[in-house]
């Protein structure tokens, strides 16, 4: 029996998946094809969402996006909910508290 890791990361390769990761990558610093190609999913994502307001895409881990959202939406004195689920849990109590919210942590 072939034993296979479905956790979430770090996870073992596919061959298909190390073939694809082999090929020769682009810059999206300093590409013009990938500028273009991240410009047109924004604009998508706008028409998907039927906003004009600007849309980003984030790459990185999750708790990027949760420092996004603290760091978009917080004001001081935002009161904002926040669920003790562990290590993700407490690091979003920290990011609500750094840009001035105020943290009602739910055990």
């Amino acid at each position: 029996m072939t034993l296979r890791q479905m956790a979430p990361g770090p996870v073992e390769l596919t061959p298909e998946v190390r073939q694809a990761m082999a090929r020769q990558l682009i810059n999206p610093d300093l590409d013009p094809t990938y500028v273009e190609f991240y410009a047109n999913m924004c604009r998508k994502i706008q028409r998907l969402l039927s906003t004009k307001s600007d849309c980003l895409v984030l790459s990185g881990e999750g708790i990027l996006g949760l420092e996004a959202a603290c760091a978009s939406l917080i004001e001081p004195g935002t009161k904002v909910l926040c669920l003790a689920n562990g290590v993700f849990g407490a690091g979003f109590v920290d990011f609500v508290t750094a840009y001035g919210g105020m943290p009602i942590v739910i055990e």
